[in-house]
């Protein structure tokens, strides 16, 4: 062959060359969304191609089944003059990994590496596996039943002759005020009715009410007994002081309003009533203070 022949082939050979290269769809860009993602999430590869000839350039007709990589889906779409491939998959092997290839027609996509993240690789070896967690005061809770059930028969049997001993003394406290509560609530009803009621009525009730309030106070029955015993009485229980002789004058002036007829008035019934409140206050302070001497007594004796 011929020079001449030699390079009329060369230059038919370059000619179809450079046809064929300006044919080519050229890959502006690439871009993954996102960036970064890990096994499983679902990520887009966008491609931007610029080709001439836009009939050559359609979806893949069959998308490659491979077991480490799942394509959800690839479409083609018209950017100006450009076209904008996207893919959509999801990876699931971590690690760079090729893609297999996408029959796009006139542009295969082949080579195209990815790097798909993994959790583990930022949390580095798998930890042992943890014993059983507990909520917060498990451990307290249960020290603290065992403690109750060990101890508590015990503590409770230990206490509860004190507990006994200070409900007997409640009980015993209760007894003995409950006939002054009484008699204070039978003057404060009189003190109301004084005005009202006559003055032999009056008396009558007054005295009863303080004839019950020393019985019941003192253990003696003070109810049908005469005066004459009453002092006797009252002079036994309290030898000193001048509670006796109060309580004897005015159970002898109130049995002369009910039995001689003599009128006390409205004056002298709300003084009586103030007189036997102060006697009655001065009979508990006197059963205290007889009390506390018996508990010192016995308290020296055990």
């Amino acid at each position: 062959m011929t020079s001449a022949g030699l390079r009329a082939v060369l230059s038919l050979f370059l000619t179809c060359v450079a046809s064929l290269l300006y044919a080519a769809p050229q890959v502006v860009s690439v871009h993954l969304l996102p960036p970064e993602f890990y096994v499983g999430d679902t990520v887009e590869l966008r491609i931007i191609l610029r080709s001439d000839e836009a009939d050559t350039i359609r979806p893949p007709a069959v998308l490659p089944a491979v077991d480490w990589v799942f394509f959800h889906g690839a479409r083609v779409e018209q950017r100006g003059g450009n076209h904008e491939l996207r893919i959509f998959f999801s990876s699931f092997s971590p690690g760079t990994r090729t893609l297999p290839e996408l029959d796009f027609g006139s542009y295969v996509l082949s080579g195209m590496k990815i790097h798909t993240s993994s959790i583990l690789e930022n949390e580095g070896e798998l930890e042992d596996i943890r014993g059983q967690l507990y909520l917060p005061g498990t451990f307290t809770l249960l020290i603290i039943t065992v403690l109750v059930v060990l101890i508590g028969p015990l503590a409770l049997i230990a206490v509860s002759g004190i507990l006994r001993e200070r409900l007997r003394s409640a009980a015993v406290l209760l007894a003995r005020k409950r006939p002054y509560w009484r008699l204070r609530r039978d003057l404060k009803e009189l003190s109301s009715q004084a005005l009202m009621m006559p003055d032999r009525d009056f008396y009558y009730r007054l005295s009863d009410s303080v004839r019950s309030y020393i019985s019941r106070r003192t253990g003696w029955d003070c109810i049908t007994t005469t005066i004459h015993e009453i002092r006797s009485m009252m002079q036994s229980l309290f030898p000193k002081g001048d509670i006796a002789m109060r309580l004897i004058h005015f159970l002898e002036y109130a049995d002369m309003i009910k039995f001689a007829g003599v009128e006390a008035g409205s004056a002298r019934k709300g003084d009586d009533i103030l007189r036997l409140g102060e006697l009655a206050s001065a009979v508990e302070e006197e059963c205290r203070l007889r009390d506390r001497d018996k508990q010192e007594d016995a308290d020296v004796d055990i």
